[in-house]
């Protein structure tokens, strides 16, 4: 089969059921290859057609896109092919971009031989657009190997890692606040506690009315409450900034006691 894209895609097997509108109903794909990691559910709840219709689920062992070759070859990371779900009206035509009245539960079975334990933390349900895999949502069930999610269309679906989510560099604690610079032992340097150490910084002290007091780089995170020309900054409030290589930025007070 052919999309608007210029996809193709390889079918597998099918399996249609026919759904009430009015009771809803189920699509199972089941272990029919004699590999029980190819498990497929569909649960049409109550009213989500507005009649019967004939839902096809369709395994699909390639999704070829004309622009980047195999998406599923170098992107499915789970090994068990992606899955179409098709709608069809009483008198067997096709919906084209059918979409259900309520929420339609896809549950798909992955192999947990082929992850660790973290990756099965980011499995995800998605959707391919004939372009490109977006995610859907759903939730793993580690216990099962079993993804679950909801959708209110028809199409292709698979199941893919998330990337995690990007690491942002920021000042997690500055302690301690206020802090006290009079050479007695205790509280006498505020520090700086960087989230991350896979950026470069600098972190700018300024006073109130944006006056650098002092400036210091990666690998110093504590200030002792002097300048930079040495000298002893006065008793306030005063401002510091953190600034990353990456173009972000963290900023917050801190208050020196005398």
């Amino acid at each position: 089969a052919e999309d608007y894209a210029g996809n193709t895609t390889v079918v597998e097997r099918t399996v249609t059921s026919i759904i009430s509108g009015k009771d809803g109903g189920d699509v199972i794909v089941g272990d029919t290859d004699g590999n029980p990691l190819n498990d497929v559910k569909i649960v049409v709840p109550p009213g989500a057609a507005e009649g019967d219709i004939s839902i096809k689920v369709q395994q699909i062992s390639r999704v070829y896109d004309a622009r980047d070759g195999f998406l599923v070859d170098a992107l499915y990371p789970l090994s068990l092919g992606v899955y179409e779900i098709i709608a069809y009206d009483a008198e067997g035509r096709k919906l084209e971009g059918f979409n259900f009245l309520k929420p339609v539960t896809v549950t798909l079975k992955y192999n947990p031989a082929a992850l660790t334990s973290e990756m099965e933390k980011r499995i995800s349900l998605f959707y391919f657009n004939g372009t490109d895999w977006v995610p859907v949502g759903g939730s793993a069930d580690i216990i099962q190997d079993i993804v679950r999610g909801e959708v209110n269309f028809t199409g292709t679906f698979g199941m893919f890692l998330k990337q995690p989510a990007p690491e942002i560099p920021a000042v997690e604690r500055v302690s301690p606040n206020p802090f006290t610079p009079n050479g007695d032992g205790h509280n006498d340097f505020v520090n700086f506690v960087i989230g991350s150490d896979q950026y470069s910084y600098k972190i700018l002290i300024m006073s109130r009315e944006g006056t650098v007091v002092r400036e210091f780089s990666s690998g110093m995170s504590s200030w002792d409450g002097r300048s930079d020309g040495g000298d002893d900054a006065p008793a306030g409030l005063y401002i510091y900034q953190a600034l990353f290589e990456d173009g972000s930025h963290s900023m917050g007070t801190v208050l020196l006691v005398r």
